[in-house]
């Protein structure tokens, strides 16, 4: 039987759900795959857009500090609260914008 919670995350974007866990009330933990290969988890602080590069994100890390990066290079993402953050979710699901 499949957990209720994962059919809120099947239609929405990387941009929706970095949008998400950027909007959230509650402090939303992400891991975050880049182009590159660096993998960073940690909260998603501020979206900011950059006239040249698009939209860019600082990405705080308890434990490495504060990470800078375009949301272009964003390859994959993963909700570590998904139980908590699919309320959020469809509670705000018509309300998001995409970043």
């Amino acid at each position: 039987m499949e957990n209720e919670y994962l059919k809120e995350f099947r239609t929405q974007s990387i941009a929706e759900i970095t949008h998400l866990a950027y909007t959230s009330k509650f402090r939303v933990v992400v891991g975050v795959s880049l182009a590159s290969g660096l993998y960073l988890e940690g909260s998603i602080i501020d979206i900011a857009l950059n006239e040249k590069q698009g939209y860019n994100i600082c990405f705080d890390q308890p434990q490495n500090g504060i990470t800078y990066f375009s949301t272009n290079s964003i390859i994959a993402i993963t909700i570590r609260q998904p139980l908590s953050t699919a309320t959020i979710a469809n509670e705000t699901r018509n309300t998001m914008l995409s970043c």
